[in-house]
C-alpha cells in the first residue's frame, strides 16, 4: 500500500511505531565491502536522527 502511494507520488505519514521486540539483519557478500559500507554508514545515520 505504501508503496503504490510513493509510486503515485502522494504523501504518506507515519503516525506510530509498534514496538514487536523483533531484531533485523542484513546479508551482504565479503567481497562486496563498499555494499557493507554504504549500509554502515546510512545505519549509523539514521540512529543519529529522531527518526531511529
Amino acid at each position: 500500500m505504501i508503496e503504490d502511494a510513493l509510486r503515485k507520488g502522494q504523501p504518506i505519514k507515519i503516525v506510530g511505531i509498534i514496538k514487536t521486540g523483533e531484531e533485523y539483519g542484513v546479508a551482504v557478500r565479503k567481497e562486496d565491502q563498499e555494499l557493507k559500507t554504504l549500509l554502515n554508514e546510512g545505519i549509523a545515520k539514521l540512529k543519529k536522527s529522531d527518526k531511529w
